[in-house]
């Protein structure tokens, strides 16, 4: 078995915004620091926030979105403060994808996650469930790594453990 800290890679789940994607980047250099390893980091998700950040108030495409993007804020600060490789997984668009995009069958190994603690619990139960349907890979632990949590996280993060318990694990 693995040593406490033998991670492969740090998987930040893109959240409701840049600040949220930062607060995560920052609890895993401070992981990093706090446990002296170096590992890659993983953004997971860039989700239907892409269009809304290339287009203007009305819909319309921007001509130049560059630095628009908090995707790419986030790429950028994550290359400047970390200098590493790391994975930009482009497909997920909510938890469930995360989970599943970021850890298919064929993947091993001990992987932190990032996020504040409600939304650690429900990656937990989809974790769960994937590995049960096999759609998950079974030969990977997750690590949580958990940021504070606002009030805002509180109420949206109770009301989204109901909604994966009920609606969301049967889509699995």
């Amino acid at each position: 078995m693995q040593g406490e800290y033998d991670l492969k890679a740090i998987v930040i789940p893109s959240g409701e915004g840049i600040e949220e994607d930062y607060e995560r980047m920052d609890a895993a250099s401070a992981y990093c620091l706090r446990n002296q390893v170096e590992v890659p980091f993983i953004i997971s998700g860039v989700g239907p926030d892409i269009s809304e950040c290339l287009r203007d108030r009305l819909g319309r495409p921007k001509i130049d979105s560059a630095g628009k993007d908090f995707h790419l804020e986030l790429y950028n600060r994550v290359r400047k403060e970390i200098g590493g490789i790391f994975g930009v997984d482009t497909l997920s668009l909510n938890s469930i994808d995360n989970m599943l995009n970021t850890f298919p069958e064929g993947t091993s190994g001990k992987y932190g996650m990032v996020s504040y603690p409600l939304h650690l619990q429900r990656l937990r139960m989809i974790e769960k469930r994937a590995k049960a349907m096999g759609k998950m890979a079974k030969a990977v632990e997750i690590v949580p790594i958990p940021t504070e949590q606002s009030f805002r996280q509180t109420l949206y993060g109770l009301a989204a453990l109901v909604k994966t318990a009920l609606v969301d694990l049967r889509k699995i």
